[in-house]
């Protein structure tokens, strides 16, 4: 029951946010979002203690949403590119140099776990905005697929799995569950399909659907694999419980985060997006 009221609360708090996505309310409530990750990252190892982590980690990645919401910062055009070619390397030197200074504070192993792990959620913060700004309605497919995997793999994995998928990183994933989601995946990509057609009458490319659903759904998957394997290396459950019954922010959008930094690196690797830029 406590999950149902977190999901509840959950939906109503983010509804507004999708339905002012076209303000400044959606680069702002994805880079607060962003934060809360980055404190959670630090946190479960204990690190949120060290300020000299915790600081340029969490400005980094709250940075990064709001650098990529061009629409709302016209300056920063042509120069979120720029941003991505310096910031990132930039970030990493930092942790490196910080783990030669403090290297009797912190453990060489933390700053890897850290640098690698901020990094990837600062891309996916940075990709939200920069995605939505350009792929318009269709960067809803980047959530709706991932919650759709969740319930699919939820339930079919609980009806017909057997076979663990990756025990030495969550003993709750199943190769049934696995497939189920990418089913889900493809009957979210589909349905989403269906409704844009019927409200804007655009083109229902079903392939396009089809194949967007299943990547969609892998790399979600993955993403969830990725959170589980940060968790476990770190001895914890779960990254937080601002969501009850669910954890925090990393526990509740790992697939949805994975997703947009992948199709991020997709669509500006094979659909040349930085050239319009």
């Amino acid at each position: 029951m406590k999950r149902v009221i977190t999901a509840i609360v959950v939906v109503a708090i983010f509804l507004p946010v999708l339905i002012f996505s076209d303000t400044l309310i959606f680069p702002i409530a994805i880079s607060l979002m962003g934060g809360i990750a980055a404190f959670e990252i630090l946190s479960i190892r204990g690190l949120h203690k060290k300020p000299y982590l915790l600081i340029p980690s969490v400005i980094f990645v709250m940075i990064c949403p709001l650098v990529s919401g061009t629409d709302f910062f016209p300056a920063l055009i042509s120069r979120n590119y720029n941003f991505l070619v310096v910031s990132f390397p930039a970030y990493l030197i930092l942790m490196f140099f910080l783990a030669i200074t403090f290297n009797r504070k912190v453990a060489f192993s933390d700053i890897t776990y850290l640098s690698m792990c901020i990094s990837y959620v600062a891309l996916a913060m940075f990709s939200v905005p920069f995605i939505k700004e350009r792929a318009r309605l269709d960067y809803l497919l980047l959530i709706i697929c991932p919650c759709v995997t969740d319930i699919f793999a939820l339930y079919g994995g609980k009806k017909f799995g057997n076979k663990k998928l990756c025990p030495a990183v969550s003993q709750h994933k199943t190769v049934a569950g696995f497939f189920f989601g990418i089913l889900g995946g493809v009957v979210g990509a589909v349905a989403y399909g269906i409704v844009r057609y019927a409200v804007i009458k655009g083109e229902f490319d079903v392939l396009f659907l089809v194949v967007s659903g299943i990547g969609i759904s892998i790399v979600g998957q993955y993403g969830d694999l990725a959170a589980s394997i940060m968790k476990r290396s770190s001895g914890v459950k779960d990254f937080g419980n601002i969501f009850p019954g669910h954890g925090g922010i990393m526990d509740r959008f790992d697939s949805i985060l994975a997703s947009f930094a992948c199709a991020f690196i997709f669509l500006t690797t094979y659909k040349g997006i930085f050239s319009l830029i």
